[in-house]
């Protein structure tokens, strides 16, 4: 009979190597095993052939016709020279054996007596044998030990063997027993964009047979199986994010895996256009609009977040000069929508500037030199210089700035002038040259003519000391 044991007893420690038991709904280990009743498997007792000892050294009555012993199966010995002879009923002290007393008088002196032995004549032939056997067997769920004298019946085992289904990673098989009651050990695969959702003996399906460390009694009726990884794709959201722009969008959602676009952008900004979708406020395009993405992260229930890339809108500004020889013109090119620019007209020697007409609106003159524009769609301006004035009208500026005058003719009435200060200088004003009479402290004017005609205008300009508030130089006008 086999002996086995086990010294622990967790499910998944079972071992297709150890031999199970089981009695009713009770699993168990044999621990150990003894004899518990001796026979003498001889015919040929006094008696029947029933004889029973719970030692192997039993004493068995051995066959009548034994002439050492009479039958008996006993003898007497003596305790102090070991001879023995016929068995003695009143076996005990010498003197209750008269007969033997003059051979063993060395052996009286000595305190000797008679002691029952069996004979060994008649034991030939005779073997005491094992007839009943104690059963220790342990419960592999509680460790309770139990002895009986009745064999449980073997119990039957199945392995199971663990399939990854696309995941990475090993995990080594499980033994169970038929009808047994165990956890299914936990799983340890991963997969990368997916969350592990179970156990199913195909590999193809998508819904599961068993939960990760679900207690089962019987995945098969046969010697093995194999538990297949079902797995989840991981959903994700994408944020968007406007980056500088204005307006909302809704969190899109997608699922690992599998390509789904996002969405088109509705975000805006003035002065630019959308040029896609980056991965941080300052990164580059990473993705078009309305891109189809399937693997923006692999953390299910992760928001991901897309920032708004802008391209600034850019305007040409251009100007035209209606001859090149009177003048010349500056602060064209191109510009991003809503940024300021100056423009600028320059004549050259003996002309001046007269306007600027807008293409998209010929019919008006604009004075203003230089012209502040704000920048909303590509212009063309074109500069109007003079060669032909009319004279009398002179202007000239003191050391610390420039003058411009607009060219005029016989039937203008005013004449305008600006003022431009160089660094370091403030504009004073306008003055009548000779009596230096005031006439005015805007940098740029429009000068009746009745008041400047056969008068030289002089602009003046003086030096900015540290406690001259320079705020009110016009310096900038000319950048």
């Amino acid at each position: 009979m086999q002996n086995n044991s086990i010294n622990t007893t967790p499910s998944d420690a079972l071992s297709s190597s150890t031999t199970y038991y089981k009695n009713g709904s009770n699993f168990y280990t044999l621990q150990s095993t003894s004899v518990a009743t001796y026979y003498c498997t001889n015919a040929n007792h006094t008696g029947t052939n029933s004889y029973t000892s719970s030692t192997a050294s039993g004493v068995c009555y051995k066959s009548s016709s034994c002439s050492t012993c009479s039958g008996y199966g006993i003898m007497s010995k003596c305790s102090v020279c070991g001879e023995t002879a016929p068995y003695i009923k009143m076996s005990g002290s010498w003197i209750e054996n008269p007969t033997l007393a003059s051979k063993h008088l060395g052996c009286i002196s000595s305190g000797g007596k008679f002691i029952d032995v069996e004979c060994t004549a008649c034991q030939i032939g005779h073997k005491l044998s094992p007839k009943s056997w104690n059963y220790k067997y342990r419960n592999i769920d509680t460790s309770s030990t139990t002895t009986t004298t009745s064999a449980y019946s073997v119990a039957t085992g199945y392995t199971i063997s663990f399939n990854k289904n696309g995941g990475s990673g090993s995990m080594s098989s499980q033994y169970f027993l038929h009808g047994h009651s165990q956890a299914i050990k936990s799983n340890t695969f991963t997969r990368t964009g997916y969350t592990f959702k179970g156990w199913n003996t195909s590999s193809s399906s998508t819904s599961i047979s068993y939960s990760n460390g679900q207690s089962v009694t019987q995945i098969t009726s046969g010697s093995s199986a194999t538990l297949y990884a079902i797995w989840t794709a991981n959903t994700y959201y994408v944020k968007y994010n406007a980056n500088g722009g204005s307006g909302t969008m809704d969190n899109s959602t997608h699922t690992y895996d599998t390509a789904s676009a996002l969405t088109t952008n509705a975000f805006t900004r003035t002065g630019y256009n959308f040029a896609g979708w980056a991965t941080s406020e300052t990164g580059a395009v990473a993705y078009a609009d309305g891109a189809s993405v399937s693997t923006l992260t692999t953390t299910n229930g992760e928001i991901y977040n897309l920032y708004a890339v802008w391209d600034a809108r850019p305007h040409n500004i251009n100007i035209l000069i209606n001859d090149s020889s009177l003048g010349s013109v500056l602060g064209g090119g191109a510009y991003v929508e809503g940024e300021n620019a100056n423009i600028y007209a320059f004549s050259q020697p003996g002309c001046a500037f007269l306007y600027w007409l807008d293409s998209a609106d010929t019919s008006t003159k604009i004075f203003a030199n230089p012209l502040n524009i704000t920048i909303t769609e590509t212009k063309t301006y074109t500069a109007y210089f003079t060669d032909s004035l009319m004279s009398g009208v002179t202007c000239m500026a003191q050391e610390g700035g420039e003058i411009r005058m607009s060219g005029y003719n016989e039937n203008d009435t005013v004449v305008h002038f600006s003022a431009v200060a160089y660094a370091g200088y403030t504009f004073d004003g306008w003055f009548i040259s000779g009596d230096n009479t005031a006439i005015s402290t805007d940098w740029s004017v429009d000068l009746a003519m009745d008041i400047i005609k056969d008068k030289l205008i002089v602009a003046h300009f003086s030096p900015v000391h540290s406690n001259v508030n320079t705020e009110t130089s016009n310096t900038d006008n000319l950048t």
